[in-house]
């Protein structure tokens, strides 16, 4: 068996193969593509989306 065999790997969520040098996401535990990157940040919430980039969600008034 061949040690320098090197195998494709996929979009967790389509399915397209990664191309050398392709931008690829880590999403929820799985590499992803950028369309359907761009396609699962879409359909999240505004709070999902401030949460997953790290920006503290309250309502006002602010309590201290």
């Amino acid at each position: 068996m061949h040690k320098n065999i090197r195998f494709k790997q996929r979009c967790g969520e389509c399915g397209a193969l990664f191309e050398d040098g392709e931008e690829i996401y880590l999403w929820d535990n799985r590499y992803v593509c950028c369309e359907c990157f761009d396609n699962l940040f879409a359909a999240l919430s505004r709070t999902d989306k401030a949460l997953r980039g790290g920006i503290v969600v309250t309502n006002y008034p602010i309590s201290e």
